[in-house]
């Protein structure tokens, strides 16, 4: 069962009153901003965004979102998988003072009308889950040497470092025999 494509833009205060749960997809294509940070607009977003009242009143929604990315790793500068899956709660306000009253369980998402786009909100969530620095996992990164077609892996260089010798091991016994 394939399921639906969300809204564009929605009026998050009203789904708040009422309660409203939504659960979609939204294609990568249709997030400008990423193309920034990913090597590809491939794929989809899954996301459920259910919104509500708490005890205090605070309208607010908790979200979840997952979804694949193709980026570059910082190493080895070769296309590598990122799979974001990132859980999310905003608290709905109009203004910057609301924003700092808004209890720490939640983030402010500070509204400036009614109708706002939803796809801004969940490309704002993905990108503060790309990491600055995204590198493969250790010993899963290759590079290759200056002469070219040689690769190596990220973890037995660092296996050599260990092994050679401390230069100032010598001085550790100059210490040791005052």
């Amino acid at each position: 069962m394939s399921k639906s494509v969300l809204p564009k833009s929605i009026e998050p205060m009203k789904l708040a009153d009422q309660h409203y749960e939504l659960s979609g997809v939204l294609p990568l294509t249709e997030l400008p901003r990423m193309a920034e940070f990913t090597l590809s607009d491939q794929g989809e977003v899954d996301a459920t965004l259910k919104f509500g009242l708490d005890e205090e009143g605070i309208r607010h929604v908790v979200g979840h979102l997952t979804c694949d990315v193709k980026v570059m790793c910082q190493r080895c500068l070769n296309e590598m998988d990122l799979t974001i899956d990132s859980n999310f709660q905003l608290a709905m306000v109009w203004s910057d003072s609301a924003a700092n009253n808004v209890p720490t369980r939640f983030e402010p998402w500070i509204l400036e009308k009614d109708s706002v786009p939803l796809y801004e909100v969940i490309e704002d969530e993905i990108l503060l889950e790309i990491p600055v620095h995204a590198t493969h996992p250790t010993g899963k990164c290759s590079i290759q040497t200056q002469f070219g077609e040689t690769e190596i892996e990220i973890q037995e260089v660092v296996q050599e470092e260990d092994e050679k010798p401390n230069p100032f091991a010598a001085l550790a016994q100059l210490k040791i025999n005052k």
